[in-house]
């Protein structure tokens, strides 16, 4: 995936540093010093941050207890106070990013759990341009809710990415997004309203809409080509029928077949473009739009001569 980046109009990386830096020393240097909800309450090395009880989802970045959420959110909008930093005009990837490097300096500080542990045995917090990945022990996968946005996309976040730690205390070189879904936006026209949902499945009901349009076309197309060729046999079996004007409607007939004929063979070629030989299908199908748009442009020659 394309690394995310903040835009020049919101912050840049030498930025983030300087915020972390300060936010460093104001926070992971204050000794019993936390937030629950808006009060302050006293921390010590004996809190696990009820890493014990539920872990709730957290897009992008983990499954963490509620209370380490909560105070990631509360320290993520203090640093930006200090910082005089609007986070106003931010989208969620670039909180997502300024979370995250929140996080890299204090990771110790809501992971109480690996705090005495070495750290060439773990991999520390990092983010990869769509996530922050959680600290990991070597060896191990870390597995988390897909990211809410990337690249100005919205995902399913009820899906995991995953990345793994590798023995030497490194991060592997890709993040699985594999199963992470993208979201699209679908409008209800009678409701007046919109809704995201799962761009496969939006693409599945748009393809099965196509499809019945397409067999209405060769429904029509195929009575149409009966009648006109219909049409061309009573003129021909006649002989009295054989006068200039009806000379023209024949050649009208004709251009009408050959153009229906043309329409029908190239949506059969159409439907072919999905096979190992694709690329000689395409060529085929681009000389079929040709002759087809050939045939629609002398039908009106023919109803010119028609007057």
């Amino acid at each position: 995936m394309q690394k995310d980046i903040f835009s020049p109009s919101d912050i840049v990386p030498e930025d983030l540093t300087q915020f972390s830096d300060d936010m460093h020393s104001e926070y992971v240097n204050m000794d019993d010093y936390a937030y629950d909800g808006d009060s302050l309450y006293a921390f010590n090395d004996q809190d696990q941050m009820d890493w014990d009880g539920p872990l709730t989802p957290v897009p992008g970045f983990g499954f963490y207890p509620k209370r380490v959420n909560n105070e990631l959110d509360h320290m993520t909008q203090d640093v930006a106070n200090m910082t005089d930093l609007d986070m106003s005009n931010f989208s969620v990837a670039n909180i997502d990013h300024f979370k995250c490097t929140i996080l890299n300096e204090t990771w110790q500080f809501f992971f109480p759990h690996f705090k005495d542990i070495p750290s060439e045995t773990l991999c520390s917090p990092y983010w990869d341009g769509a996530s922050c990945l959680p600290p990991t022990l070597t060896g191990r996968t870390a597995v988390f809710p897909c990211m809410t946005m990337y690249n100005n996309k919205f995902f399913d976040t009820s899906y995991n990415a995953s990345r793994s730690c590798l023995d030497n205390g490194e991060w592997s070189s890709l993040t699985d997004y594999s199963s992470c879904k993208e979201l699209c936006i679908e409008v209800d026209q009678w409701n007046q309203t919109t809704k995201y949902i799962d761009c496969d499945l939006l693409d599945a009901d748009q393809g099965a809409d196509t499809e019945i349009s397409v067999h209405v076309y060769f429904i029509g197309y195929i009575i149409s080509l009966i009648a006109l060729l219909g049409a061309v046999f009573i003129f021909l079996s006649f002989r009295e029928m054989r006068c200039l004007r009806h000379k023209i409607h024949i050649g009208l007939f004709f251009t009408l077949i050959l153009s229906d004929m043309s329409w029908i063979f190239t949506a059969l070629i159409q439907s072919l473009i999905q096979t190992d030989h694709y690329q000689s299908v395409i060529q085929i199908w681009c000389a079929s739009q040709i002759v087809l748009r050939y045939f629609h442009l002398t039908t009106f020659f023919w109803m010119f001569l028609e007057g």
